[in-house]
């Protein structure tokens, strides 16, 4: 829980920080073109692309963290639903192999159990 609610703040912090330099490179480039003339005048065309592409750099980074967050998120959260299902495959597989009668169960008990597991993780 304390995890999720992390990365909830995490990634709602990146977006905005995302949107934040896109609407800054956004404003960098209609003040220059609302200024054309001036802009063409002084000669400073590399100046006006310089800031727009270091905002859009900045927009950029943060999305590259964003990415590699949520990929980090979907990794855990499946390593954490394979292995558990692995356990339950690994375990079940020893109670049916087991010779011991407290500890036997049948291969349709294992199945049913495993359709449970499924439903419980689709849900």
């Amino acid at each position: 829980f304390l995890f999720a609610c992390s990365f909830g703040c995490l990634c709602f912090r990146l977006n905005r920080e995302i949107f934040t330099f896109i609407g800054m490179a956004n404003s960098i480039a209609q003040e220059a073109m609302s200024n054309i003339r001036t802009v063409r005048a002084f000669s400073t065309e590399e100046v006006e692309l310089g800031g727009y592409r270091a905002e859009t750099k900045q927009a950029l980074n943060r999305g590259i963290k964003d990415a590699c967050a949520n990929a980090g998120t979907i990794f855990l959260s499946n390593l954490i639903d394979y292995g558990a299902s692995t356990l339950i495959l690994l375990y079940g597989g020893f109670l049916v192999m087991s010779s011991d009668e407290k500890k036997h169960i049948s291969i349709g008990m294992l199945y049913a159990y495993l359709r449970f597991w499924d439903m419980i993780q689709n849900s």
